[in-house]
């Protein structure tokens, strides 16, 4: 088992194999990961005890595993979300005062910064046309390998469009497949597939109760 696992985590594997080194005296414990068969990622928590013999020495190891995946995963989004935080207001407080030849490129970065969290391929700032309903980009970042693709820079989002009111509603966006989209998104889902989008998360960017646009 630990040879199969380790085809799939070499950052974990010499940490889990050592915790089992009899020679070590001291008793310990190992986070560590696993991915099961089907894909789907665990967390365990190994303690091991050395049990010792009559003479001193160590007769052999004794333990318990445990899944920690529920707390682990609780720990994460927690960084994750003060990670985030700080970074806006670190953004924040670059904007004050920035001299406007230095707005793109602010952010730009910043959407790397972001989508670097999330492990996002692309990331942009999009904006509604108020009159004609299209959604052009308005800055945007890729990684190297992404950025060799179609971007699509603008797409049509009339009021009446099913993501703009869930959007609205819900203030967050999420599709993990966009194949997934209904029927009445025909023309949305082709276009994102053609432009080598599997999935995506959107975020509305609202003025005075109106979307005026999108972080994607």
């Amino acid at each position: 088992v630990a040879v199969a696992w380790a085809q799939r985590h070499p950052d974990d594997v010499a940490a889990f194999l050592a915790i089992f080194d009899p020679s070590l005296p001291e008793p310990r414990e190992l986070e560590y990961r696993v991915v099961r068969a089907d894909g789907a990622p665990r967390w365990f928590r190994t303690r091991v005890f050395p049990v010792r013999n009559t003479a001193g020495g160590i007769d052999r190891l004794s333990g318990v595993t445990e899944d920690i995946t529920p707390r682990k995963e609780a720990e994460l989004e927690v960084k994750s979300h003060r990670a985030f935080e700080r970074f806006i207001m670190n953004l924040c407080t670059a904007f004050v005062n920035m001299p406007a030849d230095s707005v793109r490129e602010t952010f730009e970065g910043a959407l790397g910064e972001l989508a670097t969290m999330i492990d996002a391929d692309r990331a942009a700032i999009f904006v509604i046309d108020d009159k004609t309903d299209v959604l052009a980009v308005k800055y945007s970042w890729a990684r190297d390998a992404a950025s060799s693709g179609p971007t699509y820079t603008e797409f049509a989002f009339a009021k009446d469009n099913p993501l703009r009111e869930r959007i609205l509603r819900e203030g967050l966006l999420r599709v993990d497949d966009v194949e997934t989209l209904p029927a009445e998104l025909g023309e949305v889902r082709r276009r994102l597939i053609a432009n080598n989008v599997g999935s995506f998360i959107d975020l509305p960017l609202v003025r005075r109760g109106k979307l005026v646009g999108l972080y994607g």
